[in-house]
């Protein structure tokens, strides 16, 4: 079966593949790119969203819920022929599914992820759903991007300065890029979606890539919380470098497509905390680096003590799904003048593959530092 996405609004990628519904109110759901069933060359992009099929896409959908009663989660799916079991992930949560035909329920009492699969296949059109807490009314000088479709490209990044939040809103799907250097007091906070989808440059390897989604350099006290950020071409999602005191929440990742979409890089970057967030990547999901100074493949030789060191990086209660490298990995670039106090609680592996036997958890010190 090909699954279709019917793209409405202007080029957001909706499907009527799973209908959903949370507390009696249904919530839009959206077809992304895998790895899986291409028949492109690796690495390539793939154009998804001009009603091409999908051989084997996921899913998702958001929705905010409060309180200290549990909520009710309807889903409907089509077609339902060939539907043996819907399991819901992680099992941690202790989730029961109700089953009736092509129509399942559960109960959810606290934000998070949760993840169906369909005969226990995590290939097989999987369902991400994320949870949140109430979104937070912006302030009023706030850059806000309303419900809809905006395509800004990347001559275009959204420029934070001091003090300032970018506001995604409910039904916001952006196309673009956020960057900030040397500020202090930024957040990135909403509902809505920032996807990076068309091609870019090429990279080291002659790979098609992208500039990086989220671009922080140099700040302190930052602040993402609650976007989506979808990406169907090579290239990290987010690169934070050199940068103190940056708290990241409630942030969903889906970057499954081609290699080298990186999750979440903090690079040479102290007191960073990633909490209840749910990363999936076509490369490490959170990778700890120390890459200051040039690239990976830079000569001569930088000495990692002349670079801002890496410390005090905690991961807790959040879900990771690697579709390709490690989960988590300090490396493979380590210049800094050291790296430590990294702590990673609470949290699941959802799915995890390397084709190069790569582990859950890696250390690879290419350039050399004390860890």
């Amino acid at each position: 079966h090909d699954w279709v996405v019917r793209p409405y609004n202007f080029g957001i990628p909706s499907t009527s593949d799973y209908a959903v519904s949370v507390g009696g109110q249904p919530a839009d759901v959206y077809a992304m790119p895998t790895r899986y069933g291409q028949t492109l060359e690796d690495n390539k992009p793939v154009s998804v969203y001009d009603g091409a099929p999908l051989r084997q896409p996921m899913y998702f959908a958001c929705a905010d819920i409060g309180g200290t009663t549990s909520v009710t989660v309807e889903i409907g799916f089509l077609p339902v022929d060939d539907i043996r079991s819907v399991t819901a992930h992680p099992l941690s949560r202790g989730i029961e599914v109700r089953r009736e035909g092509a129509r399942v329920t559960f109960d959810v009492d606290r934000p998070g992820t949760v993840t169906l699969l369909v005969n226990g296949d995590h290939r097989d059109r999987p369902l991400h759903l994320f949870f949140s807490p109430p979104v937070e009314t912006p302030p009023e000088d706030a850059i806000v991007f309303g419900p809809g479709y905006h395509d800004l490209g990347y001559d275009n990044p959204i420029t934070l300065s001091d003090g300032q939040t970018l506001y995604l809103a409910p039904g916001a799907w952006v196309e673009g890029v956020v960057s900030a250097k040397n500020a202090r007091n930024i957040r990135i906070m909403g509902r809505g979606v920032l996807s990076q989808r068309r091609p870019g440059k090429l990279d080291y390897a002659s790979g098609v890539v992208a500039p990086n989604g989220i671009i922080l350099v140099n700040c302190q006290d930052v602040l993402i919380e609650g976007i989506v950020e979808t990406r169907g071409i090579g290239g990290w999602c987010s690169l934070v470098t050199n940068c103190d005191r940056v708290d990241v929440r409630d942030y969903h990742v889906l970057a499954s497509v081609v290699w080298s979409a990186d999750g979440f890089n903090p690079c040479n970057s102290r007191d960073v905390t990633v909490e209840r967030c749910f990363i999936r990547s076509g490369d490490d999901c959170i990778a700890i680096k120390g890459n200051t100074g040039g690239s990976v493949l830079s000569l001569p030789h930088i000495p990692p003590e002349t670079q801002p060191p890496v410390e005090n990086i905690h991961v807790r209660q959040s879900v990771f799904w690697c579709d390709h490298n490690e989960v988590f990995v300090i490396g493979c670039e380590t210049r800094a003048r050291h790296i430590r106090n990294i702590s990673i609680r609470d949290c699941d592996v959802l799915f995890h593959w390397s084709s190069m036997d790569m582990g859950v958890f890696g250390i690879v010190p290419l350039h050399g530092t004390e860890i």
